[in-house]
């Protein structure tokens, strides 16, 4: 069973309406997931869903709370806030070994494997859309431009 502390998960949550549709997305491939694994005959993946908030203290204590409660029930941890609560909640799955995984963290700090060493991500880093923007410019030939990003977190 995978443990799943997700921003948003509110339909329609204040700062992102995405939490209906992440959920229902998250369910498809689960199903799909569950009809083609061949690994583990007669056993399958099921999620767990708490909303964090985004706030890396809240990720922290539902992650300490559920694993108190189910000491035997999670064996994965999956993620899909900021970088902050990624990098507060491998501090904990680093010590039960468990792999933990996410889409939006972005930090390059992320990627020291010595401190977290049993995160993966499923995007490039801060540091990898910049190495982008570099190559956009050269090949367009600017020498001056602005990136503007915008984080809500």
């Amino acid at each position: 069973l995978a443990l799943c502390v997700c921003p948003h998960l509110k339909p329609m949550h204040a700062s992102n309406p995405a939490g209906g549709p992440m959920k229902y997305i998250t369910y498809g491939m689960l199903k799909e997931v569950n009809e083609k694994q061949s690994m583990l005959s007669g056993h399958y993946v099921k999620i767990t869903y708490q909303d964090d908030e985004c706030n890396a203290d809240k990720s922290q204590e539902l992650l300490i709370s559920q694993l108190i409660e189910n000491a035997n029930r999670y064996v994965a941890f999956g993620v899909t806030s900021c970088s902050g609560t990624a990098m507060e909640t491998s501090k904990v799955t680093v010590q039960f070994q468990m792999p933990h995984m996410g889409w939006a963290p972005s930090s390059v700090d992320l990627s020291d494997m010595q401190t977290h060493r049993n995160f993966f991500r499923t995007r490039v880093a801060d540091a990898g859309g910049n190495l982008c923007w570099i190559k956009i410019a050269h090949l367009a030939g600017w020498t001056i431009f602005f990136v503007f990003q915008i984080y809500i977190c």
